[in-house]
């Protein structure tokens, strides 16, 4: 907003983007995070949410909120999710250079 700081709120380091929302390593920021995402999947038990969608989001939000520089994740349309052997969520991708994945 005008005339506030463009800086984290929490970090007071980096300037307050999507990418740093999700990456601060702040403790509160970490700790919120988790917090949240844990609601998130409580609240999606409760409402019967498919459990390897339940899983993929939480794959995805843990990789990309460790590093989203390093950890690429595919998006759920890129592919499919399927239980395979030993009730392991698999994402099979329709890009030619990717395979099948164990999440």
């Amino acid at each position: 907003m005008y005339g506030e700081s463009s800086l984290c709120p929490i970090c007071n380091i980096s300037e307050k983007t999507l990418q740093h929302v999700f990456t601060c390593q702040h403790t509160t920021a970490v700790v919120h995070r988790n917090m949240s995402l844990n609601t998130l999947l409580d609240d999606s038990g409760k409402i019967n949410s498919p459990p390897a969608v339940v899983a993929a989001i939480e794959h995805g939000f843990k990789a990309w909120s460790t590093d989203p520089e390093t950890v690429q994740v595919t998006a759920l349309t890129a592919g499919s999710l399927q239980i395979g052997r030993g009730n392991q969520l698999e994402l099979k991708t329709n890009r030619h250079d990717q395979g099948k994945y164990n999440l």
